[in-house]
């Protein structure tokens, strides 16, 4: 693996469609209805500025620039320089680059940024990667100005992790499993998910709940909470084995053709490959998203904090 390796820009380019144009444009349609719900959720007007957290290839802010016009300044932060270059290309193609400011930072250290200077802030599947999320929600109440907005859109993993971690300590109790390949397939999931209880306290991505979302944004001292909890059960779309192996399905997960040929011989490769390929070519199964999206507002005057 290059030094220069990122995964945030590997994943966001290349391993969430696994190359394929076709998943690639589906992907997309669906990245476009989050970031127009999370958007949805702002109360807008002109000469606002707006900070987009872990801001990835930038789509939140370009659609909200897209939404209020010439009038917004948008000011795009995250941990991977790589995707920084790329949405500040696109900020030079797209004619909006002069309203655009461009700063790497993680979420709990927003050095820079000024308290007090920011309209709203937006923040799509970026929290769930950090480890301090309420020194990230610190910043983000710290930056924002009295009566700002903030509106955010979280991928909720917990139920799906630990659906894995009882199946594997089922598997562990019932050691007769014999023949059944289901000890390959959790070895298979347990490359992509925690698999213990202990692996998942310790997993910023899993160990929370949109309960915990919620709690976080109220001890902060956020008024005005909403949220909206969204499950959504769709057809997984059919690919090509190969671009399946080319995917991961989150970019702290290897790729499938990685975990394949690290943490399997040639004959358990063989034996996922006969089990899934069918599925995955003909699109035979079924996926549930679960999205938390929550809006709140910093309050106009404060007490003590």
């Amino acid at each position: 693996m290059s030094d220069d390796y990122d995964p945030w820009y590997q994943w966001l380019r290349h391993s969430r469609h696994g190359d394929d144009a076709a998943l690639q444009q589906i992907v997309q349609g669906e990245v476009v209805g989050y970031v127009n719900r999370l958007l949805d959720a702002i109360s807008w007007r002109s000469d606002m500025t707006l900070l987009d957290v872990g801001t990835g290839e930038g789509a939140v802010a370009f659609r909200a620039i897209e939404r209020v016009g010439s009038a917004l300044h948008a000011v795009f932060t995250d941990i991977s320089p790589k995707l920084l270059r790329y949405a500040k290309d696109k900020a030079l193609q797209t004619g909006v680059a002069e309203q655009c400011s461009f700063l790497l930072r993680s979420a709990d250290a927003l050095t820079d940024i000024p308290s007090g200077s920011i309209d709203v802030v937006t923040s799509r599947a970026a929290l769930a990667y950090v480890s301090n999320k309420s020194g990230a929600l610190d910043e983000f109440f710290r930056v924002l100005k009295p009566g700002g907005q903030i509106s955010i859109a979280e991928p909720i993993f917990q139920d799906e992790a630990l659906e894995l971690v009882f199946a594997t300590d089922w598997l562990a109790r019932h050691a007769e499993a014999g023949s059944s390949p289901l000890p390959l397939l959790l070895r298979w999931r347990a490359a992509q998910w925690p698999d213990t209880l202990e692996k998942l306290q310790v997993n910023a991505l899993m160990n929370y709940s949109e309960r915990d979302l919620w709690k976080l944004f109220d001890a902060c001292g956020f008024v005005g909470l909403h949220m909206e909890l969204h499950f959504d059960m769709r057809a997984v779309p059919a690919i090509s084995w190969e671009s399946f192996l080319r995917s991961s399905p989150h970019p702290l997960s290897p790729p499938a053709g990685v975990i394949l040929a690290e943490k399997f011989s040639p004959g358990e490769s063989a034996c996922i490959e006969a089990i899934l390929r069918p599925v995955i070519e003909a699109g035979n199964s079924k996926a549930t998203v679960r999205l938390a999206y929550l809006s709140a507002t910093k309050p106009e005057f404060q007490l003590n904090r």
